[in-house]
């Protein structure tokens, strides 16, 4: 993050944020409901939705254009590597917990 200018920083340091918020919020689902999330495409999805939402709360359309080109980068490069780990397939719609 230190080699990026320091508004590209600040864009990537909120991705590294969403990322630990989509972990704390599965832990959370494990401790207090006993809920055990398996399904790898759920906190890419969670993760994905949040950077989305926060792009909207940007005042500044540069950094909401960084911020949903991030999305689509993250969704492509997620999409891929479980394509190749397990062959999978993304043509199917899919019932995620945004919250």
């Amino acid at each position: 993050i230190l080699q990026f200018d320091k508004k590209t920083s600040k864009l990537l340091m909120v991705g590294v944020c969403a990322l630990l918020w989509a972990i704390w919020r599965i832990r959370n689902k494990l401790i207090f409901e006993d809920v055990r999330i398996t399904d790898p495409c759920v906190p890419v999805a969670m993760l994905t939705n949040w950077l989305s939402d926060w792009a909207i709360l940007q005042r500044n359309q540069e950094k909401q254009d960084m911020l949903k080109k991030g999305v689509i980068m993250y969704e492509v490069v997620a999409k891929e590597i479980f394509k190749r780990a397990a062959g999978w397939s993304f043509n199917l719609p899919r019932l995620v917990d945004g919250g």
